[in-house]
């Protein structure tokens, strides 16, 4: 879900500095300049991991709704121009920076404790869950957008997913990130030789 969300994001942050009448020459200069964040945050992945451990995907979700709200917010209030593009920056930094750690700590995550053949098929199930749940979320938005434009879709993507998202930390609280020994024997697959 979270990937999906991170997606969609693509289309909303052009779409939202495109309502607050930001330059058209410098959207493209702008997002570029995102990716070089994104790209220096993602180089700093294991600094975030040792930071965090195994709330470090959930802060991340957590933060990135709340980015999202507050852009949405900004342009809600009508608060004036430069000081609404460096607020909607700031945050743009901030998602572009989880962006960056989270793509590569997702594969991390998903390799660890893994045997090649074990790997190819978690990483389809990832695939296939990530496109099937960008999709739906995708649909989603642009429903949304049809009755309403892109501050307040935001906001009501980012009310949403909070309630998403603190819903599925509190699942996986018990089920995932454990130590060896706290998991149940039941969910160890046992290899037969």
């Amino acid at each position: 879900m979270f990937y999906g969300f991170i997606n969609l994001l693509v289309s909303l942050r052009t779409s939202l500095l495109q309502d607050i009448n930001f330059p058209a020459q410098y959207i493209g200069i702008t997002i570029a300049i995102l990716g070089i964040f994104s790209g220096f945050a993602s180089s700093k992945q294991e600094y975030f991991h040792k930071k965090l451990r195994n709330k470090l995907l959930g802060k991340f979700a957590i933060y990135t709704v709340i980015s999202v709200f507050i852009c949405g917010i900004v342009v809600v209030l009508n608060i004036k121009v430069p000081y609404s593009i460096i607020i909607i920056l700031s945050m743009y930094v901030i998602q572009y920076i989880i962006k960056g750690v989270y793509f590569t700590l997702n594969r991390k995550y998903l390799s660890s404790f893994t045997t090649a053949d074990i790997r190819n098929k978690i990483y389809s199930a990832n695939n296939l869950l990530e496109a099937v749940f960008g999709t739906i979320i995708t649909f989603i938005s642009s429903r949304i957008l049809l009755v309403t434009n892109t501050a307040y879709c935001m906001i009501i993507l980012s009310i949403s997913f909070l309630i998403i998202f603190i819903l599925l930390i509190k699942y996986m609280k018990t089920r995932l990130g454990l130590k060896p020994e706290e998991y149940k024997k039941s969910d160890i697959p046992v290899e037969v030789k």
